[in-house]
């Protein structure tokens, strides 16, 4: 059970990760590969996959709390 909550929170936190890409390099150059990278994890995090990986994984997390998290931590209106 362990090895899964870890494995739950790696991808979780992995998520929110390269999502950050698109608001932390703001040198102007992000590259194309990373940009859809980070583009792919915004998805996941916005869409129901969080939802369904938070259950899937019994994390007890509230997506909605993560995502508000997300958005006000890089000063981003959250899109509904």
């Amino acid at each position: 059970m362990l090895v899964f909550t870890t494995l739950g929170l790696a991808v979780l936190a992995d998520a929110f990760k390269e999502a950050s890409m698109l608001y932390v390099w703001t040198n102007g150059y992000l590259g194309e590969k990373n940009k859809a990278i980070a583009q792919e994890a915004l998805a996941f995090i916005q869409g129901t996959s969080l939802e369904i990986m938070i259950r899937t994984y019994d994390l007890g997390y509230d997506a909605d709390n993560l995502r508000q998290t997300f958005f006000r931590t890089f000063h981003v209106k959250a899109t509904n």
